[in-house]
């Protein structure tokens, strides 16, 4: 026990990790984490006394967030020193398997864009603009869904002077709007969709040096965030030209939530393969450990059906902002690289 609390927990090999917990007179212990989606069907672990452990199988490459359920209480491993945003105002704990490769560290000392922040249609709205940005020049925009997310969980600030200071993307303005209702806005709503193509959007290319054309517009975002930004795109597909989606919540098909009712699936398929103008150049990644997956995998068939430019990537992670975070650099260069 002591030399396993000294190494920390969990202990990993090649292809499984143990998993271990002392709980003093807990009755019940469960394990759950990305290869559990969170909330459905977490792992109960065996025990020997007070100690609680678990041994489960993982591809190597795995990046992994957790945490264990002590008699219905949820709490991060005492035993593991690393901790990360959980994107829900906690912290997971998480761990890599001997295969995983954190990406490269982006340059520290670079030029500084700025942000400037304002509200539209009731939206908190907060626009980048790159280092020297000057109106005698005219500039790609590039537009976030869940935009206070992007700029503090993923940094998408740094991101953009560390990709435009190194050459690898043009100096990019990048406009990041926050929801009102999450749930309902992103869910393909034709009053957001309003909002965001008839005021966010005129207003941005008003009061910044921006280029109007399609294939200067850019447009993203992380699960529904993903689906709106496809949405979007294809309703109005002469002003978005190049699309990302992360983990994009298709529901391609009618679906329950736990509490048990019906949702209508976003039936974003059909006005995909109507469509007779596609996205210029689309990304779309997922984890192999999320529930959206199989969404996932069948939306990109059809765009590789349809012909449609893009790139797709699949990576041993969850639904964590920790995973888009990571490939955020990696998106917006194959956007925009000349």
């Amino acid at each position: 026990r002591e030399a396993i609390h000294k190494r920390g927990t969990p202990i990993v090999s090649d292809k499984e990790a143990l998993f271990v917990l002392e709980a003093p007179g807990a009755k019940e212990v469960l394990l759950a984490g990305d290869f559990t989606d969170w909330q459905s069907q977490p792992r109960r672990l065996d025990r020997v006394d007070d100690v609680f452990y678990l041994r489960l199988p993982l591809d190597r490459r795995a990046r992994i967030e957790y945490q264990f359920i002590v008699d219905g209480t949820w709490k991060t491993d005492p035993w593991n020193a690393r901790n990360c945003d959980n994107g829900l105002g906690g912290v997971n704990s998480w761990f890599g398997m001997p295969g995983y490769v954190a990406p490269a560290t982006l340059p520290a000392t670079v030029r500084k864009g700025r942000v400037e922040e304002a509200e539209i249609g009731g939206h908190k709205v907060w626009v980048y603009l790159p280092p020297d940005y000057t109106d005698r020049e005219r500039y790609a925009t590039m537009y976030f869904q869940d935009g206070q997310d992007y700029l503090k969980r993923a940094d998408a600030a740094g991101v953009f002077d560390a990709l435009i200071s190194s050459g690898a993307i043009p100096p990019v303005i990048g406009v990041f709007i926050a929801p009102v209702d999450r749930g309902e806005e992103y869910w393909c709503n034709a009053d957001y969709t309003r909002i965001f193509v008839e005021e966010l959007v005129p207003w941005v290319d008003g009061r910044y040096a921006t280029r109007t054309g399609r294939d200067d517009r850019g447009i993203m975002g992380a699960s529904l965030g993903g689906l709106i930004s496809v949405h979007l795109a294809y309703e109005h597909p002469r002003k978005f030209g190049r699309v990302a989606s992360q983990s994009g919540a298709f529901y391609s098909n009618d679906f329950a939530r736990q509490d048990g009712t019906k949702v209508q699936g976003t039936k974003l398929f059909d006005r995909v393969r109507a469509s007779r103008l596609h996205p210029s150049r689309m990304h779309v990644t997922v984890g192999r450990y999320e529930w959206l997956l199989e969404d996932n995998r069948a939306f990109t068939k059809l765009l590789t059906e349809l012909k449609v430019t893009h790139a797709y990537e699949e990576y041993f992670h969850g639904h964590t902002w920790t995973f888009w975070k990571e490939q955020l650099p990696a998106i917006l260069t194959y956007l925009w690289k000349p």
